[in-house]
């Protein structure tokens, strides 16, 4: 189902993590559950534990009702045997080289007699187990020692993680167990009150051997830490440094996303494969990788471009994932990340293409107004199942959702995809506009299982620039080494739609660890701890393994190296309308140290790290930057310059991303508005001085500058913006005030007396260009339904096609993004066999323009045909081919009216009628599909299909289809040609498949069938198991048609004879 919660106010709620009908809430001492740090009566530190009620949810086993005890904002225990108990957890900050002990001091406790409350005993987990293996697979054990013994479990107060590193950050994570359990007595005993003493160990396992490292915007959620130092507000962190280690196949297409992240304040490498990692080789790319990292600007991002066979990895310690996690295993002997690492996998330039634009887009041009809307949209889809844990798919997003609606958090709308939604609702709720997307559910690498949706799914969606941020809880959705475009892959290279960023494992994920880390993402946007997309990504890869432990066989550091980040570690995903930036007006320099306030709507921007402000200089062509930093809990920047910067430029969370002049110095300066101009531009010319002679406070003053261009210079009066404002505008006409040729140089002269060094001249020059662009290599592409042209031009310039079914052409598409090279357009919605006139045209920076017409007989250029090749509609038999093997036609397949039979077991059942008329093509029209098939393939197989005349072709048909999932039973559709080997076009994913209405299907057959005399389509059911009998396939309306081309030759020239005109014609007596 589909509901969508649109809210202007609810109330707040206490955040839990579970949401499982309860038998009981019991209420105890405290107003509060959580770790905190406190003082003794000795004045020293304590943790402190407070846990404001205990809720029993009811676990049915062989008939007994048994109690999940759970507590707001705690995690359960899930050894597999053992009771299922929950916890608190947190982490405690070190320094180099100590680490700590904790001893309980002081505790108040709740006893509960679980019998009095009709409850056998605390039920057992099942421990971890993958999202692919079904949860009522997994028995039910109960460990001896614990459940026919007389000691309460646990026996333990804590348990101790050894020290670890996270970059900047070094730390012991730490778990409380909040609850335990008699058997004998049948007594829970609840802490609500808690003390434990910080024993401080000063030579502790895995100290920091190399230098202490400066904050970064990674590891916000770090100061979550129960003795983080006392709030954020005097944060004074780094942008840190950014590499872009691309294919070098795919250098040229990184280039804007690396010049981009310099502007945003990253201090950027971009760099090729070869040139570090010769033979291409996980080990030579970590030396590389490490070298960064251990220098003293450090390394804080990693971008990855390229897929798994440009740019391998290496398989993580605890199962063997592939695993880019494991470049930002840098420091110490533990598992944690000390960088964010991101992946824009690509397999050729375009796909890097499509994905830089994408997120330049993001980033550049944002969303304002009514089309602003859907930055404060999410979606969440989560199914059923629960993994025995109590908590269903679904319940766990609809946690999430209740943190992140306002009035909790800034999202207005959820869509709330829940149980079983359908594709048709996963691609309306994206194409209506959503920021955020959450997946719980059941995954395969080309699906989200729960739903259904697919690769095919994301490659129809046309959300154009809404592109969300998407976070999936499912299996292998980011195995992008073990196909040529898995499900996480699809959104980023999905052009004109799909996502921004895609979060996804490479391998089969466990049902709870990734929960954990889904809310450790949610909490660090929510909490607005981490504002970029890898920082969040690190959040949530320490919150798990702060839970799970991160050992190399722990759970946490399965998930770690598993999960991988697609897009850019350092895109900041919105969650509102961005706000404008107001102009810095108290930059100051002292020494080296730059210092500035962002400003929104007349207040500080009070967000600590929200904002990254980098300084620089230019000429008006090159832009050098000269120092970077983030704001602090003020809104202040102060950043370590080179030099006194001239510009700024600020981007952050929410904002529209802007850039600065500074204010003006002694030392003053002349800038162009342009670094070209045509014969005929509008130069703007603006200088900047604090000190000009003569200039008083309270007067609006002038001073010249001298302009040139070959000839003699002419003067030009500038005139200050405002009193005191110590900057001043004028312009000069080219062609008109001043005269000017193709190639000449425009300089302009600023005499400045005083800079505080004594006198000097500053200058400022732009080139003349009175030419248009050069076009050429005009080309088409054509197929039924539209006509792909494409042309070169020689400079940047915009892309303009004018076109028609008549001469001259007159309908218009254009593009104003400059292109130097290849410029492609696609003119769609033709007719078959329409042939179309067009002229190309291009118009440079400065706004030369040129139209290439063909020399005035334009272009031209025909769709093609379409024919259908193959159609059947039931209404007879077709009599099509039919192997049941040893099963009998009752059984197998048949032809003939379905009854509504069926589900005698488990899904719907079949239809009562075809989609069109009574008779389907089904499996058992009478009942369910067989069980214990084996390796037994049931087929239908169509006659000979003849696609020579083909050039693309598609398969479509309607389909009902009940199948438990690959794992147990298999439907495919297969394809032979010319007699050939059978191949599949698809089958049955990682979930049950139970539709409960027709559906029509859609495969495009172009690369195996087109061309090919011989094609035939089979239907199979098969392999089986001996259970979970579904209803089998139900399929109706086969149609195969396709694209050929138009009968006839291209037309060579017009006769006339319909006009009169005969002069292309001669003839004699």
């Amino acid at each position: 189902m589909l509901r969508k919660t649109t809210l202007a106010f609810i109330l707040v709620a206490m955040l839990v993590s579970f949401s499982a009908p309860a038998s009981e809430i019991i209420k105890l001492g405290p107003s509060e559950t959580g770790v905190s740090m406190g003082q003794n009566e000795s004045g020293n530190n304590v943790i402190q534990i407070t846990v404001s009620e205990v809720r029993l949810d009811l676990v049915e086993i062989d008939g007994q009702r048994w109690a999940a005890p759970r507590v707001p904002e705690g995690s359960s225990l899930m050894e597999r045997s053992l009771p299922s108990l929950p916890f608190l957890e947190s982490q405690y900050l070190l320094g180099r080289m100590d680490g700590i002990e904790l001893r309980l001091s002081g505790v108040v406790t709740t006893e509960i007699d679980l019998g009095a409350h009709d409850f056998a005993g605390v039920a057992p987990s099942k421990g971890h187990f993958d999202r692919s293996t079904d949860p009522d697979s997994v028995p039910w054990i109960f460990d001896p020692e614990v459940y026919a013994g007389v000691k309460t479990f646990p026996t333990v107060d804590v348990w101790i993680d050894q020290p670890a590193i996270a970059g900047p950050w070094r730390s012991q994570a730490f778990r409380v167990p909040v609850a335990s359990w008699n058997a004998t007595t049948n007594t829970l005993t609840v802490i609500e009150e808690a003390t434990f003493e910080i024993v401080s160990i000063d030579q502790a396992p895995n100290p920091r051997i190399g230098p202490d490292r400066a904050p970064t915007a990674l590891f916000g959620s770090m100061r979550n830490a129960v003795n983080a130092p006392g709030g954020r507000d005097t944060l004074s962190a780094q942008a840190g440094r950014l590499l872009i280690l691309a294919y070098d196949d795919f250098v040229d297409e990184a280039q804007p996303l690396a010049a981009w992240e310099t502007l945003v304040g990253y201090p950027t490498l971009l760099t090729s494969l070869s040139s570090v990692a010769p033979t291409s080789s996980a080990t030579e790319i970590m030396t590389y990788i490490q070298g960064l990292y251990d220098a003293p600007e450090g390394l804080a991002w990693i971008i990855l471009v390229g897929d798994y066979a440009q740019i391998p990895n290496f398989t993580g310690v605890m199962e063997g994932a592939r695993c880019d996690a494991c470049y930002t295993k840098l420091e110490g002997s533990d598992n944690r990340p000390d960088a964010s690492i991101s992946r824009i996998s690509a397999q050729n330039g375009a796909d890097v293409t499509i994905q830089v634009d994408k997120i330049l887009h993001y980033e550049q041009q944002p969303d304002t107004g009514s089309a602003a809307a859907w930055y404060t949209s999410a979606f969440g889809i989560g199914g059923n199942d629960t993994g025995s844990t109590g908590l269903a798919d679904w319940e766990r997003v609809n946690l999430l959702k209740d943190d992140l609606l306002t009035p909790a958090y800034t999202y207005t709308e959820f869509d709330e995809l829940y149980h079983s939604p359908s594709t048709t609702q996963v691609k309306t709720s994206i194409e209506d506009g959503t920021s955020l997307g959450l997946y719980i559910g059941h995954g395969s690498v080309t699906a989200w299982s729960t739903s259904g949706f697919s690769v095919t799914n994301v490659n129809s969606l046309i959300n154009v620039e809404m592109l969300p941020v998407i976070w999936s809880v499912a299996c292998v959705n980011g195995a992008f080494h073990s196909a040529d475009e898995c499900f996480a892959e699809s959104w980023l290279r999905r052009e004109g739609g799909g996502a921004v960023s895609f979060e996804g494992a490479t391998t089969n994920e466990s049902w709870v660890p990734p929960c954990d880390a889904q809310r450790g993402v949610v909490d660090a946007i929510r909490q607005e701890t981490d504002f970029t997309a890898g920082a969040q990504h690190v959040a949530g890869k320490i919150a798990c393994m702060n839970t799970n432990g991160d050992s190399n066989s722990s759970e946490g550091t399965k998930f770690m190296e598993q999960s991988t980040l697609f897009g850019s570690a350092v895109l900041w995903p919105r969650t509102v309308e961005p706000s404008a930036i107001d102009l810095p007006d108290n930059f100051n320099v002292i020494g080296d140290m730059a210092t500035l306030t962002v400003n929104v709507g007349g207040a500080p921007l009070a967000k600590a790290g929200g904002a990254i402000v980098n300084f620089y200089t230019t000429d008006g062509v090159t832009i050098t930057s000269v120092g970077s930093g983030l704001i602090d809990g003020t809104g202040t920047v102060q950043a370590t310059v080179t030099s006194d910067p001239t510009h700024c430029h600020i981007h952050g969370h929410n904002l529209a991303p802007q850039s600065f002049e500074l204010a003006a110095q002694d030392d003053g300066r002349v800038n162009l508005d342009g670094t070209v101009y045509s014969c005929s531009s509008t130069a703007g010319i603006r200088v900047a001085d604090a000190n000009v002679s003569g200039a008083t406070a309270v007067t609006v003053d002038s001073l010249s500058v001298d302009v040139s261009a070959g000839g003699a210079p002419i003067t030009v009066t500038l005139t200050e913006t405002g009193a005191d404002t110590n900057f001043y505008e004028g312009a000069v006409i080219l062609g008109t005030d001043i005269v000017v040729a193709n190639g000449d140089t425009l300089t302009v002269t600023y005499s400045d007396t005083d800079t505080g060094a004594g006198p000097q001249t500053k200058t400022a020059t732009a080139t003349i260009d009175c030419l248009p662009p050069g076009v050429g290599a005009v080309q088409t592409s054509t197929d039924n339904e539209s006509v792909t042209i494409s042309y070169f031009t020689d400079e940047p310039g915009t892309t303009l096609i004018r076109w028609g079914t008549t001469t001259p052409p007159t309908q218009v598409i254009s593009d104003t993004t400059l292109i130097q090279g290849d410029h492609t357009v696609t003119v769609d919605g033709l007719d078959p066999c329409t042939r179309i006139f067009f002229e190309v045209g291009s118009t440079d920076a400065v706004g030369n323009t040129t139209l290439d017409s063909n020399g005035g007989a334009w272009y031209s250029a025909e769709t093609l045909g379409w024919s259908i090749y193959f159609e059947e509609t039931m209404d007879t038999d077709p009599l099509w081919s039919i192997d049941n093997g040893s099963f009998t036609a009752a059984e197998g397949w048949a032809f003939g009216q379905p009854t509504g039979q069926g589900q005698d077991t488990y899904g719907g059942p079949d239809p009562t009628s075809g989609h069109t008329g009574d008779n389907v093509y089904g499996i058992n029209l009478d009942g369910d599909a067989p069980a214990s098939a084996g390796n037994n393939e049931l087929t239908l197989t169509t006659p000979s299909i003849d696609l020579s005349q083909a050039t693309t072709v598609q398969l479509s048909y309607w389909r009902w289809l009940g199948v438990e999932r690959d794992t147990y039973d298999n439907a495919r559709i297969r394809l032979s040609v010319d007699g050939g080997a059978w191949t599949t076009l698809w089958e049955n994913g990682g979930s049950d498949t139970d539709d409960d209405a027709w559906s029509e299907q859609i495969i495009d057959i172009t690369a195996a069938a087109a061309g090919h005399s011989d094609v035939r389509i089979q239907w199979t059911y098969g392999s089986t198991d001996s259970s979970w009998n579904y209803a089998g396939w139900n399929i109706d309306d086969v149609r195969i048609e396709g694209s050929a081309p138009c009968e006839g030759t291209n037309e060579l020239f017009a006769d006339g004879f319909e006009t009169g005109d005969y002069s292309l014609w001669s003839y004699g007596q």
